[in-house]
């Protein structure tokens, strides 16, 4: 059984391995935290934005910040709320053909939370998926 954390990010309800996630601030304190300092060079994601590949006018200040540091990368996340923590089995099926290509590479997994489907977000991928993509969208700052 592995830990996952399910958050939303505008209609999408994803999960993410609790052991990649090394902590949560909501946005008003990351951007008072990092007014003065910077975020040393992390990319920032609007996950919404970069999911659906569209820009989003703003976020809102009661956005979540969640810090992951995965085996290659360290980079910050913007989600609207988290949801839940639950445990899931190790092992899951594909997803079916009719969801979107990025969706499918960056989330190889669902899950079934309470009536949703949840898709779980390997957050090895994120990077390497925005550099071979060379957008700008979901992109806060680097």
């Amino acid at each position: 059984m592995s830990r996952i954390c399910l958050f939303e990010a505008g209609d999408f309800l994803v999960g993410l391995s609790v052991q990649h996630i090394i902590g949560t601030q909501t946005l008003d304190d990351f951007n008072h935290r990092h007014r003065d300092n910077g975020h040393n060079g992390q990319h920032i994601f609007h996950l919404q934005s970069f999911l659906a590949q569209q820009h989003i006018a703003g976020q809102q200040t009661s956005s979540i910040v969640l810090d992951i540091n995965t085996d290659k990368e360290h980079f910050f996340l913007i989600v609207d709320q988290l949801v839940d923590e639950i445990d899931v089995p190790d092992s899951f099926a594909p997803l079916p053909p009719m969801y979107p290509l990025l969706a499918s590479i960056l989330c190889p997994r669902l899950i079934l939370y309470k009536n949703s489907v949840a898709m779980v977000l390997d957050s090895n991928r994120l990077m390497p998926i925005y550099d071979q993509l060379q957008t700008d969208f979901g992109l806060v700052t680097k």
